[in-house]
């Protein structure tokens, strides 16, 4: 089960990178639709690049956080559907 515990080695797996180790903020790179995905560990937030014209819409504030399991498989779902996406 993804956990707060074991949620880093998921980013990584996930083609996270650690950007800033002081704050500890990860972002995943999708350089063809000049976009980022960030994960902000310690505030528990997941920044999804909202109003960027990308296609990603949050439709439910509830998923930006850590605050159910359920949201840690809908940030390991984004990158997959974004990659298939682009594609196609």
């Amino acid at each position: 089960m993804i956990d707060t515990r074991n949620f880093a080695l998921l980013l990584t797996d996930l083609g996270f990178t650690l950007m800033r180790q002081a704050t500890e903020v990860y972002e995943k790179s999708f350089p063809a639709l000049d976009t980022l995905l960030k994960v902000d560990s310690r505030n528990q937030q997941i920044i999804y690049p909202e109003n960027d014209g990308k296609g990603i819409t949050v439709t439910d504030r509830t998923t930006c956080n850590f605050s159910s399991p359920e949201n840690f498989v809908v940030l390991e779902c984004v990158p997959s559907a974004v990659g298939q996406r682009l594609q196609t």
